[in-house]
């Protein structure tokens, strides 16, 4: 959801791509909204103007616990799957 954030802040109409990747989450009814969310609106802020530059600071925001993320694990028992 990081980078997804951060290409649609690259795309040629920015705020419809963000409406989009947003809504998206809204119809598929995921119990992890919220987080998917706040991850979508952090790639969205990132400044980078490279992918290259985009993965460094995506990495630096999930070393720092600032991105939100659970284990595949705990994503399976939240999800009930």
């Amino acid at each position: 959801h990081l980078a997804l954030g951060w290409l649609a802040k690259k795309s040629r109409i920015p705020c419809v791509a963000k409406l989009a990747i947003d809504l998206r989450e809204h119809i598929t009814g995921d119990v992890m909204i919220s987080m998917d969310l706040d991850n979508n609106q952090l790639g969205y802020d990132l400044t980078a103007e490279s992918k290259e530059d985009a993965e460094v600071m995506i990495a630096n925001l999930v070393d720092a616990k600032v991105a939100h993320f659970v284990s595949p694990e705990m994503s399976k028992i939240i999800r009930g799957s």
